[in-house]
């Protein structure tokens, strides 16, 4: 055996030529020899390039399927390792210890409140957040089933016991809970999202209740923020010390200088112009520094609160975003990445990091349309849908108004089913400003990708950009792009969460449509890297959470399926990362590989 006393000096592969449009060639990071230099010895030992950080599934746990069951929302305890996922009517915890998933108990809060003093049910434990200062204790938040009725609320409970320790009024509908990473704020983004209401008794309708058209109508509430100061927290206070909570909706005393005008240039239902506020639905809220960055999903918007002054600072229209490369019919006979497309975002979840001084905001743009409709006993009633296919549909003279008009589809494009005609778009008043029918602006319901963001809204990144972060080619390659979702929103990037390990930053992007997690690393925003794809037994995954456990770094996943029917999954991976250069020496230039552990 060779030891030497001074470090080894490695240089890099020589450069390889390859065309400027070989875009994937330019972004994969490739694992040729590297030559590695003895310092004071004169000999080469040829071993391999650092492979790049990877996940690797660790164990997962399938539950039951029955009433409720499914998981979306998923938060992890980290000192103690234990996993909190929300069910239709609670959570359920799950221990890990680095090595295992294990059951644990049941928080049922079905009985744990009323709702203003009315008799009322759960429809759903819609999301939970755990403190991320170890002090003990929890949030989740729960949408009453007469949601136009009465708020929502928040409910803190010990993690130790699973006890409901406090209830607070939240706003309406609040659909996401969340920490600032200083644990000094509890944020709540309440959607105020409409519901089918029964107008004979006013409460939501219900398909036993066999009503016709003449009987039914959209109830909206005002969508807002809620704020909990929560700094005075300590491990042995939850139950005594004084909480209040505080709502903000985008009524005129809350907006910032300047907000207004953006507020009334929000894409918003026909019906409620001139009262924008009652048609906000803030959907997932990150908080980075002293702001909240709020996607309001259907508004296809990011609006900014500002803590210090508790206004809301700006309102971010984010446009649309045009792709190459994808595939809009599920009628072609095939997955076919050719196609161009024009789509709103529309962004479901968010994050946020800093880098450089600066603040960059990142969202997973699903895209949603407005479609309410209730089942009268397998015989549906629209109330209200913008949700239409271009085929029959679109005015003769209708376009994208891609950067390129060589891009449009042709009017017999348009109207073939093996081209454009599925495609699903919006129809509603900004589609057709005319009013005499047929869609004159073309706009897909997302845009297949995740978007990095600077504060001020602008785009810095989108994975739409280079062929080895595109989404649709991604899922191609690994075998599981969903082509029946062609004519949606393909593979449908619906959650995102963003890590940081040895000062790397790492977004992981939950695909719904085709039950896969890819990772990227964005530490710099400008020089995104495409690192790995992985899917296993899980489907829909939903909720994502960045979690350190004894000195490794992990990702815990909540699907709303499985692969086995009627069950739904968690499962946690291990960000493995990239060895060494001083560890692939010492290895002889032994090739790394991982396994991946069912």
């Amino acid at each position: 055996m060779l030891t030497v006393d001074q470090p080894a000096v490695c240089l890099p592969p020589d450069p390889i030529q390859h065309s400027d449009k070989d875009e994937t060639m330019k972004n994969m990071r490739l694992a040729l020899p590297t030559r590695c230099l003895l310092a004071g010895v004169g000999l080469f030992v040829t071993g391999y390039a650092a492979a790049a950080p990877s996940l690797s599934l660790v164990d997962g746990i399938e539950v039951a399927l029955d009433s409720g069951e499914i998981h979306e929302i998923v938060s992890v305890e980290a000192s103690t390792g234990t996993l909190f996922a929300t069910f239709e009517t609670g959570l359920r915890s799950y221990s890990f210890d680095g090595n295992s998933l294990s059951a644990g108990s049941t928080l049922d809060l079905t009985n744990a409140f009323t709702f203003d003093n009315i008799a009322d049910s759960i429809n759903s434990v819609s999301s939970v957040a755990i403190d991320p200062l170890g002090r003990g204790f929890g949030a989740a938040v729960v949408i009453p089933n007469q949601s136009h009725i009465n708020f929502g609320k928040v409910v803190l409970f010990d993690t130790a016991t699973n006890a409901v320790v406090r209830t607070f009024d939240a706003g309406y509908h609040p659909d996401m809970v969340t920490f600032s990473a200083d644990g000094s704020k509890l944020v709540i983004a309440n959607e105020g999202e409409p519901v089918i209401i029964n107008t004979n008794t006013g409460l939501r309708a219900k398909a036993s209740d066999n009503l016709t058209a003449g009987e039914l109508a959209l109830a909206d509430k005002a969508g807002s923020l809620s704020l909990m100061d929560v700094s005075a927290i300590n491990t042995t206070n939850l139950g005594s010390i004084a909480l209040s909570i505080s709502d903000f909706d985008f009524s005129a005393p809350n907006l910032g200088a300047g907000v207004a005008p953006k507020l009334d240039a929000l894409r918003v239902r026909e019906a409620n112009e001139g009262n924008e506020l009652i048609d906000v639905e803030p959907e997932y809220v990150t908080v980075q520094g002293n702001q909240a960055f709020v996607t309001m999903q259907e508004n296809n918007a990011v609006a900014v609160f500002d803590f210090t002054t508790t206004k809301w600072v700006d309102i971010q229209d984010l446009g649309a975003i045009e792709q190459d490369k994808v595939d809009v019919s599920n009628d072609d006979g095939g997955i076919f990445l050719d196609d161009f497309v024009k789509g709103l975002p529309m962004p479901d979840a968010i994050a946020s990091y800093s880098t450089g001084g600066m603040t960059y905001y990142v969202t997973a743009n699903e895209g949603d349309g407005r479609d309410y409709i209730y089942d009268e006993d397998g015989a549906d009633i629209t109330i209200f849908s913008d949700e239409e296919r271009i085929d029959g549909e679109t005015a003769p003279g209708a376009t994208f108004g891609f950067s390129n008009p060589a891009n449009e589809p042709s009017l017999a494009d348009r109207n073939d089913d093996a081209k454009y005609g599925r495609l699903k778009v919006i129809n509603d008043h900004l589609t057709d400003p005319d009013g005499v029918g047929g869609i004159d602006n073309l706009q897909a319901f997302g845009s297949r990708s995740f978007t990095i963001w600077d504060a001020d809204g602008n785009i810095v990144f989108d994975s739409g950009e280079l062929d080895a972060t595109d989404l649709s080619q991604i899922t191609n390659n690994a075998g599981t792009y969903a082509d029946g979702r062609s004519d949606d929103k393909g593979p449908e990037p619906e959650s995102i969460e963003i890590g940081t390990i040895d000062g790397k930053t790492f977004a992981f992007v939950g695909l719904e449509r085709t039950g896969g997690i890819a990772m990227f690393d964005i530490t710099d925003p400008n020089s995104v890297t495409f690192l790995d794809y992985v899917t296993e037994t899980g489907v829909s995954p939903e909720g994502l959470d960045f979690f350190e456990f004894d000195g490794n770094a992990y990702l815990a996943v909540a699907y709303e399926g499985s692969e086995d029917p009627g069950q739904a999954d968690i499962e946690v991976y291990q960000i493995v990362p990239e060895p060494s250069s001083l560890a692939l020496l010492a290895m002889g230039g032994l090739l790394i590989t991982r396994r991946r552990r069912g």
